[in-house]
């Protein structure tokens, strides 16, 4: 099963941090969320976001 990460939501969370990541942040944070398995609509998105 693939997950579908629902860009849109990870771009608002940003906003809501206040957070302007560069790509290869972004591409981190990714890699890391498929790494670990992290759902797409996890709250850990948004401790992962208020921790950087």
């Amino acid at each position: 099963m693939t997950a579908r990460f629902n860009y849109d939501r990870i771009s608002s969370l940003y906003a809501q941090h206040d957070v302007t990541p560069q790509p290869a942040e972004v591409q981190g944070i990714l890699v890391g969320l498929v790494a670990t398995g992290t759902q797409p609509d996890s709250p850990d998105l948004d401790g992962l976001l208020s921790d950087l």
